[in-house]
């Protein structure tokens, strides 16, 4: 018997080029969920106000966070989702009138008889339209917030929203929430989300950790306790944006101010600054009983803030709870140190938008303890990192930038100088500076990195983009073969080497796409895989096999 024969088609993948690769880029950037577009969009010769600006999950409060459309007849702003999503509730925040750099002729009024819709189709005409509640009548009791309820789920690929005229006229989006269910809220496991807390003149015996321990106790020392001159806080940093609805606070002392608890992304001012209210409770308590504080619309924030003017406070527990509002923003997780303004803020240098100008970054104060991290999508060898700072065109900013550096590495821990460092410090050449490309010749590998101000009087970041390139270097593959031409019967060794990066994931895919065993190396530069391969299997599919790292 004859036996078959059949030739083995070996496939490689390669990311960089071979002698001075940059590397694979991470997918950091929002929004990762949606992409938005519009008719038009207004800007000036300083800030575009683009539609992607109404999906970063900010507050629908600040200007410089706003779409806004040029002055036309039925303007529109269109959201594209990744899949078939339902839809319940929609709200979109928006201001009463212009100001700084919008229109100074734009009015909320100018936007009476807007409309949403959910579609499958991609053009605002079709006929399949499902509009979400009735068209928006301009009234003045609610400045801020246009809500709509569509009255059941609606489903579509697609939501518009639009302000049908025969005049000119703005529309002006600032931001955007999206309720899938007409649900209840649901607690948030601050252990499991890996929530951190800081405060002022926490005790030592006392610490701030005790409030979101999960003990409801009342014992004094198992409270946590503070001190300040006139205003006291506590900060829960819940590492990522959620939308809270509800806070339940065990709150005890004696008399005096009542507690605010406020809610947003800002770390200005303690968070009173730029974020928004969600309520008070009273400074009195007695036995074990819990305060339960419902926010009269979920609030979007990653910082939960109990601020008390006086110069004392006690909390014993802290409990949140979240609204299953769809995530339409970045699930990258960033903190910071602090920030210089309002319109500065943390999540901008991972908003896709590589601005040059204050409103398109993240500043932070002029402290040598200034400090920016992001949790990255996985424990990554980082090759290059590029910042696209907010324009250092004076040889002030240049000067405040001079020293940063980036570090790599595992450990959460002030900032960052625990971990590896990217290559060195970052030194300022002569006249503008518009990109910054740190090289990382050691690869250094972690789960976070950090941009770190210099350590001295003055320093400041000025962050309005970042990429990240993880080392990726071209595969090599080969067949330990007699010959090209196998017996059809036979097995076959394949072998993958990949040369380069500390930290790889060698993948084997068949042509049928079944993701074969993986293999794994921390700490070398040379990993080799093998697979033993039937041919008679391969050739069934085209005898097709990948290896990518």
């Amino acid at each position: 018997m004859t036996a078959r024969r059949c030739f083995l088609l070996l496939l490689f993948a390669v990311a960089g080029s071979v002698d001075g690769f940059q590397g694979r880029l991470l997918n950091i950037s929002s929004p990762v969920a949606v992409i938005a577009s519009s008719s038009s969009s207004y800007s000036t010769s300083r800030i575009q106000f683009a539609p992607q600006l109404a999906i970063q999950a900010d507050t629908g409060r600040q200007w410089s966070t706003c779409f806004i459309s040029t002055n036309e007849t039925n303007p529109w702003f269109k959201v594209e989702f990744k899949s078939v999503t339902s839809i319940f509730h929609v709200r979109l925040g928006v201001r009463p009138v212009g100001g700084g750099y919008l229109p100074h002729d734009y009015n909320l009024e100018g936007m009476d008889g807007l409309t949403v819709y959910v579609s499958n189709s991609s053009t605002l005409d079709s006929s399949d339209q499902q509009r979400c509640g009735d068209p928006w009548k301009y009234e003045s009791e609610d400045m801020f917030n246009i809500l709509r309820d569509c009255g059941k789920q609606l489903t579509g690929l697609y939501l518009y929203v639009t302000v049908p005229s025969t005049s000119p006229t703005y529309l002006l989006i600032c931001s955007m929430v999206l309720n899938r269910e007409n649900g209840s809220s649901y607690p948030l496991n601050l252990s499991a989300n890996r929530a951190t807390v800081s405060s002022s003149g926490a005790s030592s015996s006392r610490p701030s950790e005790l409030a979101i321990d999960g003990s409801s106790s009342i014992r004094e020392d198992l409270c946590s306790s503070f001190s300040g001159s006139d205003t006291t806080w506590l900060r829960v940093d819940i590492q990522a944006p959620r939308y809270i609805r509800e806070v339940r606070l065990l709150f005890i002392e004696g008399s005096g101010a009542d507690a605010a608890v406020i809610v947003g992304r800002s770390l200005r001012g303690n968070g009173a600054s730029d974020n928004a209210r969600c309520g008070t409770v009273a400074s009195s308590m007695t036995g074990s009983q819990w305060q339960n504080l419902t926010c009269p619309l979920p609030i979007l924030g990653q910082f939960i803030y109990i601020e008390r003017k006086a110069n004392t406070m006690r909390v014993c527990e802290i409990e949140l709870f979240y609204d299953n509002i769809m995530n339409i923003y970045s699930s990258v997780n960033v903190t910071a140190s602090d920030q210089s303004g309002q319109t500065s803020a943390i999540w901008k240098p991972v908003d896709g938008i590589k601005g040059k100008s204050n409103y398109d970054s993240w500043i932070s104060s002029t402290s040598s303890k200034s400090w920016w991290r992001l949790e990255l999508p996985r424990r990554s060898a980082i090759s290059s990192v590029v910042i696209y700072p907010r324009r250092l065109d004076t040889s002030t900013r240049r000067s405040q930038m001079d020293g940063f550096v980036v570090y790599v590495g595992d450990l959460v821990n002030g900032n960052g100088s625990m971990n590896a460092i990217c290559g060195m410090p970052w030194k300022p050449p002569i006249g503008t500076v518009r990109e910054i490309t740190m090289e990382c010749p050691d690869y250094p590998v972690g789960k976070y990195l950090y941009v770190a101000a210099a350590q001295r009087s003055g320093a400041r970041l000025y962050l309005s983009e970042i990429e990240i390139y993880e080392c990726a270097v071209p595969v090599q593959i080969t067949m330990i073969s007699s010959s090209q031409t196998i017996d059809f019967q036979s097995t076959a060794l394949l072998q993958c080497t990949v040369v380069g990066c500390p930290y790889i994931t060698i993948e084997w895919t068949g042509s049928n796409r079944t993701v074969l065993p993986t293999s794994r190396k921390n700490g070398t530069s040379t990993v080799t895989s093998t697979l033993n391969v039937t041919i008679g299997e391969a050739a069934q599919g085209g005898g097709q096999y990948m290896c990518t790292a």
